[in-house]
């Protein structure tokens, strides 16, 4: 597997801080397991529909929150993570 970087905007960390501490926890938990291997089955990886730009796609964090993050090659970048 090619080396891949993982980005967090800032608005990434708004949303995340705002975030249950339990939930802060799935999120954290979730990027490690992203960083391993983000093509696992265990992330859900989905592009976002009706969507302009096929590069946008949501991940799971638990059956209650997605990530929205954009891709660029092997450069992800952490948008947003919120209620499903």
């Amino acid at each position: 597997m090619s080396a891949m970087t993982l980005c967090i905007s800032k608005d990434f960390l708004t949303a995340y801080s705002n975030l249950p501490r339990q939930v802060q926890t799935k999120v954290a938990e979730f990027m490690n397991k992203f960083r391993v291997n983000p093509k696992s089955a265990a992330i859900n990886l989905e592009k976002l529909h009706d969507c302009l730009d096929s590069k946008f796609c949501s991940a799971r964090i638990d059956n209650a929150y997605r990530a929205i993050l954009v891709m660029q090659g092997d450069v992800y970048l952490l948008l947003w993570v919120d209620h499903h």
